[in-house]
Protein backbone atom coordinates (compact mmCIF):
# COMPACT_ATOMS: atom_id res chain seq x y z
CA UNK A 1 0.00 0.00 0.00
CA UNK A 2 1.23 3.48 -0.92
CA UNK A 3 -0.51 6.40 0.75
CA UNK A 4 0.33 10.08 0.58
CA UNK A 5 -1.00 13.48 1.65
CA UNK A 6 -3.95 12.08 3.59
CA UNK A 7 -3.89 13.63 7.09
CA UNK A 8 -1.94 13.13 9.24
CA UNK A 9 0.35 11.59 6.61
CA UNK A 10 1.97 14.60 4.94
CA UNK A 11 4.46 12.74 2.77
CA UNK A 12 4.36 9.22 1.36
CA UNK A 13 4.56 5.91 3.18
CA UNK A 14 4.79 2.43 1.68
CA UNK A 15 3.69 -0.71 3.51
CA UNK A 16 4.10 -4.37 2.58
CA UNK A 17 1.41 -6.37 4.32
CA UNK A 18 1.57 -9.83 5.84
CA UNK A 19 -1.16 -12.09 4.45
CA UNK A 20 -2.36 -13.05 7.96
CA UNK A 21 -1.70 -10.30 10.53
CA UNK A 22 -0.93 -6.60 10.22
CA UNK A 23 -0.77 -4.66 13.47
CA UNK A 24 -0.21 -0.91 13.46
CA UNK A 25 1.43 0.68 16.49
CA UNK A 26 2.71 4.15 17.26
CA UNK A 27 1.76 7.34 19.11
CA UNK A 28 -1.61 9.02 18.73
CA UNK A 29 -2.24 11.03 15.56
CA UNK A 30 0.37 9.18 13.49
CA UNK A 31 -2.01 7.64 10.95
CA UNK A 32 -2.92 4.19 12.32
CA UNK A 33 -6.68 4.65 12.02
CA UNK A 34 -6.23 6.51 8.74
CA UNK A 35 -4.64 3.44 7.18
CA UNK A 36 -7.61 1.29 8.18
CA UNK A 37 -10.05 3.84 6.78
CA UNK A 38 -8.15 4.02 3.50
CA UNK A 39 -8.13 0.21 3.09
CA UNK A 40 -11.88 0.21 3.69
CA UNK A 41 -12.33 3.14 1.32
CA UNK A 42 -10.38 1.55 -1.53
CA UNK A 43 -12.18 -1.78 -1.10
CA UNK A 44 -15.58 -0.06 -1.07
CA UNK A 45 -14.76 2.10 -4.07
CA UNK A 46 -13.68 -0.91 -6.11
CA UNK A 47 -17.07 -2.48 -5.44
CA UNK A 48 -19.04 0.67 -6.33
CA UNK A 49 -19.94 1.73 -9.85
CA UNK A 50 -18.83 5.32 -9.25
CA UNK A 51 -17.03 7.17 -6.51
CA UNK A 52 -20.24 9.00 -5.64
CA UNK A 53 -21.62 5.77 -4.16
CA UNK A 54 -18.98 5.75 -1.43
CA UNK A 55 -18.35 8.83 0.73
CA UNK A 56 -14.58 9.21 1.28
CA UNK A 57 -13.26 9.31 4.85
CA UNK A 58 -12.26 12.95 4.35
CA UNK A 59 -14.58 14.90 1.99
CA UNK A 60 -11.83 17.33 1.02
CA UNK A 61 -9.45 14.52 0.04
CA UNK A 62 -10.41 12.13 -2.75
CA UNK A 63 -7.56 9.61 -3.11
CA UNK A 64 -7.16 7.67 -6.31
CA UNK A 65 -6.45 3.97 -6.65
CA UNK A 66 -5.53 4.29 -10.31
CA UNK A 67 -3.65 7.50 -11.00
CA UNK A 68 -0.73 8.38 -8.74
CA UNK A 69 -0.17 12.12 -8.70
CA UNK A 70 2.49 13.03 -6.16
CA UNK A 71 1.09 16.55 -5.81
CA UNK A 72 -2.34 15.32 -4.69
CA UNK A 73 -3.66 12.95 -2.03
CA UNK A 74 -3.74 9.34 -3.15
CA UNK A 75 -3.89 5.79 -1.87
CA UNK A 76 -2.89 2.84 -4.02
CA UNK A 77 -3.39 -0.73 -2.87
CA UNK A 78 -1.75 -3.52 -4.83
CA UNK A 79 -2.85 -7.17 -4.78
CA UNK A 80 -0.19 -9.69 -3.78
CA UNK A 81 0.95 -12.27 -6.32
CA UNK A 82 -0.17 -15.10 -4.04
CA UNK A 83 -3.71 -13.78 -3.46
CA UNK A 84 -5.86 -16.83 -2.60
CA UNK A 85 -8.62 -16.16 -5.16
CA UNK A 86 -8.48 -16.27 -8.95
CA UNK A 87 -10.02 -13.53 -11.03
CA UNK A 88 -7.26 -11.05 -11.83
CA UNK A 89 -6.87 -7.62 -10.31
CA UNK A 90 -10.51 -7.44 -9.18
CA UNK A 91 -10.32 -10.70 -7.21
CA UNK A 92 -9.85 -8.66 -4.03
CA UNK A 93 -13.33 -7.20 -4.50
CA UNK A 94 -14.77 -10.70 -4.03
CA UNK A 95 -13.45 -10.93 -0.47
CA UNK A 96 -15.69 -9.74 2.38
CA UNK A 97 -14.30 -6.86 4.44
CA UNK A 98 -15.55 -6.14 7.95
CA UNK A 99 -14.63 -2.84 9.62
CA UNK A 100 -14.98 -2.54 13.41
CA UNK A 101 -14.42 1.12 14.47
CA UNK A 102 -12.75 2.04 17.75
CA UNK A 103 -16.00 3.42 19.20
CA UNK A 104 -18.11 0.42 20.17
CA UNK A 105 -21.48 0.93 21.86
CA UNK A 106 -22.89 -1.73 24.19
CA UNK A 107 -26.28 -3.43 24.05
CA UNK A 108 -29.39 -1.68 25.43
CA UNK A 109 -30.15 -2.03 29.17
CA UNK A 110 -31.56 -5.21 30.63
CA UNK A 111 -35.27 -5.86 30.32
CA UNK A 112 -38.20 -6.17 30.91
CA UNK A 113 -39.12 -2.58 30.06
CA UNK A 114 -42.35 -0.60 29.87
CA UNK A 115 -43.26 1.11 26.62
CA UNK A 116 -46.27 3.26 25.63
CA UNK A 117 -48.61 1.64 23.12
CA UNK A 118 -47.68 1.94 19.45
CA UNK A 119 -44.23 3.37 20.19
CA UNK A 120 -41.45 1.62 18.28
CA UNK A 121 -38.27 0.55 19.97
CA UNK A 122 -35.66 3.32 19.84
CA UNK A 123 -33.18 2.94 17.02
CA UNK A 124 -34.99 0.12 15.19
CA UNK A 125 -34.70 0.40 11.43
CA UNK A 126 -36.25 -1.56 8.60
CA UNK A 127 -32.90 -3.08 7.67
CA UNK A 128 -30.56 -3.79 10.59
CA UNK A 129 -28.50 -6.04 8.32
CA UNK A 130 -27.59 -3.03 6.15
CA UNK A 131 -26.81 -1.03 9.29
CA UNK A 132 -24.53 -3.75 10.62
CA UNK A 133 -22.58 -4.06 7.39
CA UNK A 134 -22.28 -0.27 7.12
CA UNK A 135 -20.58 0.46 10.46
CA UNK A 136 -17.46 1.71 8.68
CA UNK A 137 -19.42 4.59 7.24
CA UNK A 138 -20.85 5.49 10.65
CA UNK A 139 -17.58 5.32 12.55
CA UNK A 140 -19.39 3.57 15.43
CA UNK A 141 -20.08 -0.10 16.04
CA UNK A 142 -23.46 -0.64 17.70
CA UNK A 143 -23.83 -3.90 19.61
CA UNK A 144 -27.63 -3.91 19.36
CA UNK A 145 -27.40 -4.21 15.56
CA UNK A 146 -25.95 -7.69 16.03
CA UNK A 147 -28.95 -8.70 18.14
CA UNK A 148 -31.40 -7.38 15.57
CA UNK A 149 -29.46 -8.94 12.70
CA UNK A 150 -29.77 -12.38 14.31
CA UNK A 151 -33.53 -11.82 14.35
CA UNK A 152 -33.56 -10.59 10.75
CA UNK A 153 -31.56 -13.39 9.12
CA UNK A 154 -34.03 -16.27 9.71
CA UNK A 155 -36.70 -14.46 7.74
CA UNK A 156 -34.29 -13.86 4.86
CA UNK A 157 -33.33 -17.55 4.64
CA UNK A 158 -36.72 -19.04 5.52
CA UNK A 159 -37.26 -22.40 3.86
CA UNK A 160 -33.55 -22.91 3.18
CA UNK A 161 -32.52 -25.57 5.67
CA UNK A 162 -28.88 -25.52 4.60
CA UNK A 163 -28.69 -21.76 5.13
CA UNK A 164 -30.39 -22.10 8.50
CA UNK A 165 -27.77 -24.65 9.49
CA UNK A 166 -25.05 -22.18 8.55
CA UNK A 167 -26.73 -19.48 10.63
CA UNK A 168 -26.51 -21.81 13.60
CA UNK A 169 -22.89 -22.45 12.65
CA UNK A 170 -22.15 -18.70 12.59
CA UNK A 171 -23.74 -18.19 16.01
CA UNK A 172 -21.81 -21.12 17.45
CA UNK A 173 -18.48 -20.18 15.87
CA UNK A 174 -18.71 -16.57 17.06
CA UNK A 175 -19.52 -17.81 20.54
CA UNK A 176 -16.64 -20.30 20.58
CA UNK A 177 -14.14 -17.70 19.38
CA UNK A 178 -15.32 -15.20 22.00
CA UNK A 179 -15.19 -17.86 24.70
CA UNK A 180 -11.57 -18.66 23.86
CA UNK A 181 -10.78 -14.98 24.51
CA UNK A 182 -13.03 -14.48 27.56
CA UNK A 183 -12.77 -17.99 29.01
CA UNK A 184 -12.82 -16.79 32.62
CA UNK A 185 -16.35 -15.41 32.15
CA UNK A 186 -18.10 -17.19 29.27
CA UNK A 187 -19.05 -20.77 30.11
CA UNK A 188 -21.16 -23.51 28.54
CA UNK A 189 -20.88 -24.94 25.06
CA UNK A 190 -23.28 -22.58 23.27
CA UNK A 191 -25.44 -19.48 23.78
CA UNK A 192 -29.14 -19.72 24.60
CA UNK A 193 -32.25 -17.87 23.40
CA UNK A 194 -33.50 -15.17 25.74
CA UNK A 195 -37.10 -14.00 26.15
CA UNK A 196 -37.69 -10.26 26.45
CA UNK A 197 -40.98 -9.04 27.91
CA UNK A 198 -42.48 -5.61 27.17
CA UNK A 199 -45.18 -4.48 29.58
CA UNK A 200 -47.76 -2.23 27.92
CA UNK A 201 -49.88 0.30 29.79
CA UNK A 202 -53.05 -1.71 29.15
CA UNK A 203 -51.60 -4.73 30.95
CA UNK A 204 -50.61 -6.64 27.82
CA UNK A 205 -47.25 -8.37 27.76
CA UNK A 206 -45.37 -8.51 24.49
CA UNK A 207 -42.69 -11.19 24.28
CA UNK A 208 -39.69 -11.22 21.97
CA UNK A 209 -37.16 -14.03 21.66
CA UNK A 210 -33.52 -13.02 21.19
CA UNK A 211 -31.54 -15.90 19.75
CA UNK A 212 -28.10 -16.30 21.24
CA UNK A 213 -28.43 -13.45 23.73
CA UNK A 214 -28.55 -15.76 26.77
CA UNK A 215 -25.02 -16.34 28.00
CA UNK A 216 -24.03 -18.84 30.68
CA UNK A 217 -21.30 -17.34 32.85
CA UNK A 218 -18.73 -19.02 35.04
CA UNK A 219 -20.22 -17.63 38.27
CA UNK A 220 -23.84 -18.47 37.29
CA UNK A 221 -25.22 -15.90 39.73
CA UNK A 222 -28.85 -15.99 38.59
CA UNK A 223 -29.01 -19.72 37.91
CA UNK A 224 -29.97 -19.22 34.26
CA UNK A 225 -28.45 -17.70 31.11
CA UNK A 226 -27.60 -14.03 31.58
CA UNK A 227 -28.61 -11.34 29.11
CA UNK A 228 -25.54 -10.53 26.99
CA UNK A 229 -26.09 -6.83 27.71
CA UNK A 230 -25.50 -7.47 31.41
CA UNK A 231 -21.97 -8.72 30.78
CA UNK A 232 -18.91 -6.53 31.17
CA UNK A 233 -17.97 -4.17 28.33
CA UNK A 234 -15.04 -6.37 27.37
CA UNK A 235 -17.05 -9.59 27.28
CA UNK A 236 -20.14 -8.37 25.46
CA UNK A 237 -18.11 -6.17 23.13
CA UNK A 238 -16.02 -9.15 22.06
CA UNK A 239 -19.12 -11.27 21.51
CA UNK A 240 -20.77 -8.61 19.38
CA UNK A 241 -17.94 -7.81 16.99
CA UNK A 242 -16.87 -11.43 16.55
CA UNK A 243 -20.49 -12.29 15.74
CA UNK A 244 -20.59 -9.39 13.29
CA UNK A 245 -17.55 -10.87 11.54
CA UNK A 246 -19.09 -14.35 11.39
CA UNK A 247 -22.48 -13.15 10.10
CA UNK A 248 -21.00 -10.96 7.39
CA UNK A 249 -18.69 -13.73 6.19
CA UNK A 250 -21.55 -16.26 6.05
CA UNK A 251 -23.79 -13.73 4.30
CA UNK A 252 -21.10 -12.83 1.74
CA UNK A 253 -20.60 -16.51 0.86
CA UNK A 254 -24.38 -17.05 0.49
CA UNK A 255 -24.76 -19.13 3.65
CA UNK A 256 -23.02 -22.09 2.06
CA UNK A 257 -20.99 -24.57 4.07
CA UNK A 258 -17.28 -23.87 4.53
CA UNK A 259 -17.66 -20.08 4.57
CA UNK A 260 -15.58 -19.86 7.77
CA UNK A 261 -12.55 -21.32 5.93
CA UNK A 262 -12.65 -18.81 3.07
CA UNK A 263 -10.75 -15.53 2.69
CA UNK A 264 -11.97 -12.48 4.56
CA UNK A 265 -10.53 -9.21 5.80
CA UNK A 266 -11.18 -7.58 9.16
CA UNK A 267 -10.20 -4.02 10.00
CA UNK A 268 -10.44 -3.35 13.73
CA UNK A 269 -9.41 -0.14 15.41
CA UNK A 270 -7.98 -0.50 18.94
CA UNK A 271 -8.45 -4.24 19.05
CA UNK A 272 -7.69 -4.32 22.80
CA UNK A 273 -10.66 -2.12 23.76
CA UNK A 274 -12.01 -2.96 27.26
CA UNK A 275 -9.92 -6.14 27.58
CA UNK A 276 -7.70 -7.19 30.47
CA UNK A 277 -4.07 -7.81 29.41
CA UNK A 278 -4.61 -11.57 29.78
CA UNK A 279 -7.40 -11.38 27.21
CA UNK A 280 -5.58 -8.92 24.96
CA UNK A 281 -2.89 -11.45 24.10
CA UNK A 282 -5.53 -14.05 23.13
CA UNK A 283 -7.48 -12.01 20.56
CA UNK A 284 -5.35 -12.48 17.44
CA UNK A 285 -4.57 -16.20 18.04
CA UNK A 286 -8.29 -16.86 18.62
CA UNK A 287 -9.29 -15.15 15.37
CA UNK A 288 -6.69 -17.03 13.36
CA UNK A 289 -7.77 -20.34 14.87
CA UNK A 290 -11.51 -19.94 14.24
CA UNK A 291 -11.29 -18.12 10.89
CA UNK A 292 -8.33 -19.72 9.04
CA UNK A 293 -8.75 -17.57 5.90
CA UNK A 294 -8.84 -14.28 7.77
CA UNK A 295 -6.43 -11.42 7.12
CA UNK A 296 -6.26 -9.06 10.10
CA UNK A 297 -5.54 -5.33 10.02
CA UNK A 298 -5.66 -3.83 13.52
CA UNK A 299 -4.38 -0.91 15.56
CA UNK A 300 -3.31 -1.16 19.18
CA UNK A 301 -1.56 0.60 22.05
CA UNK A 302 -1.09 -2.65 23.97
CA UNK A 303 2.23 -4.53 24.18
CA UNK A 304 0.24 -7.69 25.00
CA UNK A 305 -1.36 -7.67 21.55
CA UNK A 306 2.06 -7.22 19.92
CA UNK A 307 3.65 -10.07 21.90
CA UNK A 308 3.94 -13.31 19.96
CA UNK A 309 3.69 -11.84 16.47
CA UNK A 310 6.13 -12.77 13.73
CA UNK A 311 8.50 -10.79 11.55
CA UNK A 312 6.64 -8.59 9.07
CA UNK A 313 3.43 -8.42 11.11
CA UNK A 314 4.02 -5.23 13.15
CA UNK A 315 4.06 -1.86 11.37
CA UNK A 316 5.55 0.95 13.46
CA UNK A 317 4.48 4.50 12.61
CA UNK A 318 6.56 7.39 13.88
CA UNK A 319 6.53 11.17 13.58
CA UNK A 320 9.90 12.87 13.16
CA UNK A 321 10.90 16.33 14.39
CA UNK A 322 9.43 17.92 11.27
CA UNK A 323 6.08 16.17 11.76
CA UNK A 324 6.63 13.75 8.88
CA UNK A 325 5.18 10.24 9.32
CA UNK A 326 7.45 7.27 8.59
CA UNK A 327 6.59 3.57 8.60
CA UNK A 328 8.80 0.55 9.31
CA UNK A 329 8.04 -3.15 9.76
CA UNK A 330 9.58 -5.49 12.33
CA UNK A 331 12.30 -7.73 10.93
CA UNK A 332 12.35 -10.25 13.78
CA UNK A 333 9.76 -12.25 15.68
CA UNK A 334 8.29 -10.70 18.83
CA UNK A 335 8.18 -14.08 20.54
CA UNK A 336 9.35 -14.34 24.13
CA UNK A 337 9.55 -10.57 24.56
CA UNK A 338 8.26 -9.09 27.80
CA UNK A 339 5.80 -6.20 27.85
CA UNK A 340 8.62 -4.04 29.22
CA UNK A 341 10.85 -4.85 26.24
CA UNK A 342 8.06 -4.17 23.74
CA UNK A 343 7.23 -0.84 25.38
CA UNK A 344 10.87 0.25 25.31
CA UNK A 345 12.06 -1.14 21.99
CA UNK A 346 8.94 -0.86 19.80
CA UNK A 347 6.54 1.62 21.36
CA UNK A 348 8.99 4.31 22.37
CA UNK A 349 8.24 4.25 26.11
CA UNK A 350 11.75 4.64 27.52
CA UNK A 351 10.66 4.48 31.16
CA UNK A 352 7.48 2.35 31.52
CA UNK A 353 6.46 3.61 34.96
CA UNK A 354 4.74 6.61 36.52
CA UNK A 355 5.69 10.06 35.28
CA UNK A 356 7.51 11.18 38.45
CA UNK A 357 9.69 8.05 38.61
CA UNK A 358 10.43 8.30 34.89
CA UNK A 359 11.58 11.89 35.37
CA UNK A 360 13.82 10.80 38.27
CA UNK A 361 15.29 8.02 36.10
CA UNK A 362 16.12 10.49 33.33
CA UNK A 363 17.77 12.89 35.79
CA UNK A 364 19.76 10.06 37.35
CA UNK A 365 21.03 8.87 33.97
CA UNK A 366 22.04 12.41 33.05
CA UNK A 367 23.92 12.87 36.33
CA UNK A 368 25.71 9.52 35.99
CA UNK A 369 26.80 10.39 32.46
CA UNK A 370 27.86 13.95 33.27
CA UNK A 371 31.38 15.06 34.15
CA UNK A 372 32.40 15.43 37.82
CA UNK A 373 31.70 18.76 39.50
CA UNK A 374 34.16 21.61 39.01
CA UNK A 375 34.73 21.89 42.73
CA UNK A 376 34.79 19.44 45.58
CA UNK A 377 31.57 20.96 46.92
CA UNK A 378 29.84 20.68 43.52
CA UNK A 379 30.87 17.05 43.16
CA UNK A 380 29.66 16.30 46.67
CA UNK A 381 26.24 17.75 45.82
CA UNK A 382 26.19 15.75 42.58
CA UNK A 383 26.94 12.49 44.40
CA UNK A 384 24.38 13.28 47.09
CA UNK A 385 21.71 13.87 44.45
CA UNK A 386 22.67 10.63 42.71
CA UNK A 387 22.18 8.72 45.97
CA UNK A 388 18.79 10.37 46.54
CA UNK A 389 17.64 9.44 43.05
CA UNK A 390 18.93 5.86 43.41
CA UNK A 391 16.53 5.39 46.30
CA UNK A 392 13.65 6.53 44.10
CA UNK A 393 14.45 4.62 40.95
CA UNK A 394 14.22 0.87 40.55
CA UNK A 395 17.37 -0.79 39.20
CA UNK A 396 15.36 -2.39 36.37
CA UNK A 397 14.07 0.99 35.26
CA UNK A 398 17.45 2.70 35.46
CA UNK A 399 19.23 0.00 33.48
CA UNK A 400 16.61 -0.22 30.74
CA UNK A 401 14.59 -3.27 31.73
CA UNK A 402 14.99 -6.58 33.61
CA UNK A 403 17.55 -8.08 31.20
CA UNK A 404 19.60 -4.90 31.11
CA UNK A 405 19.43 -4.69 34.91
CA UNK A 406 20.77 -8.23 35.21
CA UNK A 407 23.62 -7.39 32.84
CA UNK A 408 24.45 -4.24 34.82
CA UNK A 409 24.38 -6.16 38.11
CA UNK A 410 26.65 -8.86 36.61
CA UNK A 411 29.08 -6.21 35.38
CA UNK A 412 29.15 -4.60 38.84
CA UNK A 413 29.85 -7.95 40.51
CA UNK A 414 32.52 -8.76 37.94
CA UNK A 415 34.16 -5.39 38.52
CA UNK A 416 34.16 -6.01 42.28
CA UNK A 417 35.70 -9.48 41.82
CA UNK A 418 38.40 -8.15 39.49
CA UNK A 419 39.16 -5.31 41.90
CA UNK A 420 39.41 -7.76 44.79
CA UNK A 421 41.71 -9.96 42.70
CA UNK A 422 43.90 -6.95 41.83
CA UNK A 423 44.22 -6.04 45.50
CA UNK A 424 45.06 -9.60 46.39
CA UNK A 425 47.77 -9.72 43.71
CA UNK A 426 49.21 -6.44 45.01
CA UNK A 427 49.39 -7.79 48.56
CA UNK A 428 51.13 -10.96 47.37
CA UNK A 429 53.69 -8.95 45.44
CA UNK A 430 54.33 -6.67 48.43
CA UNK A 431 54.72 -9.70 50.67
CA UNK A 432 57.16 -11.29 48.29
Amino acid sequence: MAISFVPPITGEINLNFDKRVNLFIGPNACGKSTILRMIDYVHSRNQADTIDHVPPPYPEYRPSVLDVDREKPYCKLRRGSDWPLDGGERAWDMVPLVYIPATRVSLPPAFPVTLPDDEPLPGVTDSPWDDLSDTSRKGIFYGHLVDWTIELIPGAIAGNRLAQNQLARAVQLGYSCSKSICSEVIAGDSPHPLVEVYHHDDGRDERSVHNGMGIVTSDDVVGEPLFAGALSSGTQGTLMWVWALAFQMAHHYSWKGGWEQKPAIILIDEIENHLHPTWQRRVIPALLEHFPGLQIFATTHSPFVVAGLKAGQVHLLKRDEDGRITATTNTEDVIGWTADEILRNMMGVDDPTDNATAAAARELRNLRNSAPGDTEEAEEKRQQRIQELRQLVNRDLLAGGPMAAQRELFEEHLTEILEEHRRSESLNQDGA
